[in-house]
C-alpha cells in the first residue's frame, strides 16, 4: 500500500497496533508494534511525515527500530503515550538515520527488567532534530538519548533507577560522540544516571537544566563528563543558568578536559568534589568561570589542575560555605591535586572579584608558575 498523505494516527486495539491514514482512512495493522513503525517509515517514504501515537503503552518488540525518513514522532502526552521496550536484545530501541524530524510528548520506558545493557533508547545520527517534552525512564544501558551528529533536547525529563545505580544502568542521561557531534540541551531535568546526566564530545550548550543524583560511588566523574573518550574530542561546552546538586559519590559538579569552555550564571551545591573543575592533557583556552554560586562542596568551588592552562578567567562567583560545620576545603585553586598540593605552569590568566568564605582552609590557592597573570579585589569573609 502507498500512502496518499503524509500522517498517519497509530492506536492499540484488542492487542492489535494499527496506524490509520488521515486522508484516506486506509489502516495498516500489526501485531508487532516495531513492525508497524517499519511500515510506516517505508510507506511514507523518503518526503517523511506525522505519525500521531494516541495515550496506550506500546510494546516495542524489535531489537532496533530504523526511521530512515523524517518522520515526526508526536505523542499525546508524558503518561499517556508510552513506549515500552520488551526486545532483550541489546541494540538501540529506535534508531533515527533522518534529519529534520522531532520527537515528542511522549514516554521512553527502557524496561530495565528486559536486559541489562542495551545501547540507547534513543539514538540520532542525523542533522537539525529534536527531542522535545519527553520522558526517558527506567532504561539500563548506555544511554538515554544517543546523539551522533546534530540535535536539541528540550524541556525533557529523563531519570534513571536510583536503585540500581550500582549495577551502572542508567549511564548517561544524554550522550553524544565524534568532534563534529552539535548537542543542545535546554530546560530539562536529569536525575539517577550512574555515570554523568551529560557526555559530550563535539559542541554542546547546557542550559536552564537541573542535574542531580547522578554518579554512584566509584565514579569520579561529574554530573557534565567533558572528557576526552577515544570517540571523540570536547572542542566546546557552554554551561548556562543550570543547577547542579550532588550525587552518590566523588563526582563533580562539571567536569572539563580538552575543550574551551564557560560556565556561567550556575547554581552549584553541595558536590562531593569540585564545583568545577578541569585537567586537560594538552593546553586549553580560552574559558571563563563567571557569576556562579558555588557552596557547601567537600573539595574545592572550582579547580584548575594540570600544567596546560592558559587564558582562562575566574571572576564575580561566590563561592563558599554556610554549613554549620563547613566541609568546602578551598575556594578557588589553581594547582596540581596529589599530597601535597603542587604547582603547575598555569599562565595568562586572571582571578578577580570572587567573594570567597567560609572555606575551610584557604580562600584560594594559586599554584601556577606563569608570570602573566592578574589575582584581585576578590572579598574574602
Amino acid at each position: 500500500m502507498v500512502a496518499t498523505s503524509n500522517e498517519y494516527v497509530a492506536y492499540i486495539d484488542t492487542g492489535v497496533y494499527y496506524a490509520k491514514d488521515v486522508i484516506t482512512g486506509n489502516t495498516l495493522s500489526n501485531a508487532s508494534f516495531g513492525a508497524l513503525l517499519s511500515s510506516i517509515n517505508t510507506n511514507l517514504g523518503a518526503a517523511g511525515g506525522n505519525l500521531y501515537i494516541r495515550p496506550g503503552t506500546y510494546a516495542m518488540d524489535v531489537a532496533t527500530t530504523t526511521i530512515s525518513n523524517p518522520i515526526n514522532f508526536i505523542g499525546s502526552g508524558r503518561g499517556r503515550t508510552i513506549l515500552q521496550r520488551t526486545a532483550t536484545a541489546a541494540n538501540p530501541l529506535l534508531a533515527f538515520t533522518a534529519s529534520n524530524l522531532t520527537v515528542a510528548q511522549l514516554t521512553i520506558d527502557g524496561n530495565q527488567a528486559v536486559t541489562t545493557n542495551p545501547n540507547s533508547e534513543l539514538q540520532f545520527t542525523g542533522t537539525n532534530n529534536l527531542v522535545r517534552d519527553v520522558e526517558i525512564k527506567n532504561w539500563a544501558g548506555s544511554g538515554g538519548i544517543n546523539n551522533h551528529k546534530e540535535l536539541t533536547v528540550r524541556d525533557c525529563v529523563i531519570t534513571g533507577d536510583s536503585t540500581t545505580m550500582a549495577a551502572h544502568k542508567a549511564q548517561y542521561g544524554v550522550l553524544s560522540f565524534t568532534d563534529s557531534t552539535r548537542t543542545i540541551i535546554e530546560g530539562c531535568n536529569i536525575q539517577y544516571c550512574s555515570y554523568n546526566a551529560v557526555f559530550a564530545c563535539g559542541y554542546t550548550v547546557i542550559r536552564d537544566t537541573y542535574m542531580a543524583n547522578c554518579a554512584v560511588s566509584d565514579r569520579t566523574g561529574g554530573f557534565i563528563g567533558m572528557l576526552n573518550p577515544t570517540v571523540g574530542q570536547l572542542n566546546f561546552c557552554g554551561v548556562y543558568g543550570c543547577t547542579i546538586m550532588p550525587g552518590l559519590g566523588g563526582d563533580s559538579g562539571v567536569e572539563m578536559a580538552n575543550a574551551d569552555f564557560e560556565v556561567i550564571g550556575n547554581w552549584i551545591y553541595g558536590i562531593n568534589g569540585a564545583g568545577v573543575v578541569t585537567d586537560p592533557s594538552t593546553p586549553v583556552g580560552p574559558c571563563i568561570v563567571a557569576n556562579n554560586i558555588i557552596k557547601n562542596c567537600k573539595g574545592w568551588g572550582v579547580l584548575m589542575s594540570n600544567n596546560t592552562h592558559q587564558n582562562f578567567v575566574i571572576r564575580d562567583n561566590t563561592i563558599g560555605d554556610d554549613q554549620a560545620t563547613p566541609t568546602q576545603l578551598y575556594g578557588i585553586m589553581v594547582g596540581h591535586v596529589g599530597v601535597p598540593y603542587t604547582t603547575v605552569g598555569a599562565d595568562y590568566y586572571s582571578i578577580t572579584g570572587n567573594i570567597l568564605y567560609r572555606n575551610v582552609r584557604l580562600p584560594w590557592l594559586d599554584l601556577g608558575t606563569g608570570t602573566h597573570k592578574i589575582i584581585k579585589d576578590n572579598i574574602v569573609l
